[in-house]
C-alpha cells in the first residue's frame, strides 16, 4: 500500500501541471487509482454516527503501529462509490453526457462521481500522508475547475482584476463570461469551510462595488461541513446565522454547493441563497448561472 501510495503522490504532482480541459482524464484514472487503493485495505472500515440525520458514514483505517490506528476524514456510504469497476462505468457514461451546449452534464451520477473522486483521493492522503492538509483541497478544486471547463467551455482563470488597482481578487475558479453568457462566475472551493467561510461574501461585496450587480456571481462550491467527533461520532461544523447575516448585510451570493449538502443550512431557509448539491450545479443550475444566451 505504501508504494500505491507513492504512485498516487507522483501522479498528482504530474497533474498539477496539466492544463484543467485536458485533466479529465488524468483526475479520473488518480482518483480510481485511489478508490482501488481503499479496497486493497480490505474492507477496513468502521461506521460511524452523528446527530445529522440519519445518514450513515463511516471512516478508513489503517494501523500505523502495533496498536494505534490511523482514521480518515467520514464518507457518507449513501454517495460513496467503493466498487471501481462500477466508477470507471460511471465515469464514461458522464463524459459522454457533457452538453458544453447547454452548459449541462445529463448524468444523474455526477454528484457520486465528483464525491467519490475527492473523497477517495482525500481519504488516502488522510490514511498515508495525514500531514499534506492542503492538498486534498487542491484536489478538488483541481477536479471543479476540469469539469467546469469542459461543462461551460468558457475561459477560466483564479483571479480578478480591479480596474485601477494592481492587486487582483485571489480566488479558485473563476468562468468569464463571453458574447455567449451574461455573468462571469466566481467560484471559490473548499473541502470544508470553518472560520473561513465569511472570505466569498468579502470578495463578492468588493466585486459589486466594482463592477455593479450581475456582471459577476458567486458561488461557494464545498464537499461537506464534517469532521470526526473522537473515534465514534461524526459532526457537522456550520455556522447558520453567520451565513445568514453575511447573506443580508455583506453581500449576495447565488448559491452554496455542496457534495454532501449540511442539514443544518438546507433546513436554514436562507432567503435569496440557495442550498443545493454539486450534482444539481452541473445538472440544472449552471446555465443560469453564467445566464447562458440560447
Amino acid at each position: 500500500m505504501d508504494t500505491m501510495f507513492e504512485e498516487i503522490h507522483k501522479d498528482f504532482k504530474k497533474l498539477q501541471k496539466a492544463s484543467m480541459a485536458s485533466a479529465v482524464g488524468t483526475l479520473n484514472a488518480l482518483a480510481l487509482f485511489c478508490v482501488k487503493a481503499l479496497n486493497l485495505l480490505g474492507g477496513v472500515q468502521e461506521a460511524r454516527q452523528g446527530a445529522i440525520g440519519g445518514k450513515e458514514y463511516y471512516v478508513f483505517y489503517t494501523k500505523a503501529g502495533q496498536s494505534s490506528k490511523v482514521y480518515s476524514r467520514p464518507v457518507l456510504k449513501k454517495l460513496f462509490i467503493y466498487d471501481a469497476a462500477a466508477f470507471v462505468r460511471l465515469w464514461g457514461e458522464m463524459l459522454k453526457s457533457v452538453n458544453p451546449q447547454k452548459c449541462v452534464i445529463e448524468h444523474e451520477a455526477i454528484g457520486k462521481l465528483i464525491y467519490t473522486a475527492s473523497q477517495a483521493f482525500s481519504c488516502v492522503y488522510d490514511l498515508y500522508k495525514p500531514s499534506s492538509r492542503k492538498t486534498p483541497g487542491t484536489f478538488f478544486e483541481m477536479l471543479m475547475s476540469s469539469l467546469l471547463a469542459i461543462t461551460t467551455g468558457m475561459p477560466i482563470g483564479k483571479q480578478i482584476h480591479i480596474p485601477g488597482e494592481t492587486y487582483k481578487i485571489p480566488t479558485d475558479i473563476v468562468l468569464y463570461a463571453t458574447e455567449k453568457q451574461t455573468s462571469s462566475l466566481v467560484i471559490p472551493t473548499k473541502i470544508t469551510t470553518r472560520e473561513r467561510i465569511v472570505q466569498p461574501w468579502a470578495h463578492h461585496r468588493i466585486v459589486e462595488d466594482v463592477f455593479g450587480k450581475g456582471r459577476f456571481k458567486t458561488i461557494l462550491a464545498c464537499v461537506s461541513e464534517l469532521q470526526r467527533d473522537g473515534e465514534k461520532g461524526v459532526n457537522e461544523i456550520c455556522v447558520p446565522n453567520q451565513v445568514g447575516l453575511f447573506q443580508t448585510y455583506l453581500a449576495e451570493l447565488s448559491g452554496l454547493y455542496y457534495a454532501d449538502p449540511p442539514l443544518s443550512y438546507v433546513n436554514a431557509g436562507f432567503a435569496g441563497l440557495p442550498v443545493r448539491s454539486l450534482g444539481e450545479l452541473f445538472h440544472t443550475d449552471l446555465p443560469g448561472l453564467v445566464g447562458l444566451q440560447t
